[in-house]
């Protein structure tokens, strides 16, 4: 009569415990990067979202009326512009630009029909 074997040797937990550590240490490098890029992703979408904001608020007058000069708003400086697409005089390209200091944090352009 042969005895089966009922527990897990000495080697076996040694390996697993190895087999864990490096999945852990592997997993902590990891973590930081998509920490990282929810971060980054955060700040695209609320500068997106800032720059419509923005545009809705100035569509609603004409682009004679529009800020010449940069203007601040919620810690950018915004700067609005508008000028005719091509030779269509309905249509004019506008671009919101924010910026933080003197580097461009976001652009937002779109083409805009005028009445």
């Amino acid at each position: 009569m042969r005895r089966t074997r009922r527990g897990v040797s000495l080697l076996e937990i040694i390996i697993a415990m190895q087999i864990t550590a490096l999945l852990l240490a592997l997993l902590c490098r990891v973590l930081p990067l998509a920490r990282r890029q929810v971060r980054d992703t955060n700040l695209k979408m609320e500068r997106a979202i800032l720059a419509q904001n923005v545009l809705e608020q100035y569509l609603v007058v004409s682009p004679d009326e529009w800020p010449g000069q940069t203007f601040r708003e919620a810690g950018y400086e915004v700067l609005l512009s508008s000028k005719p697409w091509d030779d269509d005089s309905r249509l004019r390209v506008v671009t919101v630009t924010l910026m933080a200091g003197s580097i461009e944090r976001y652009r937002l352009e779109t083409l805009v029909e005028t009445l």
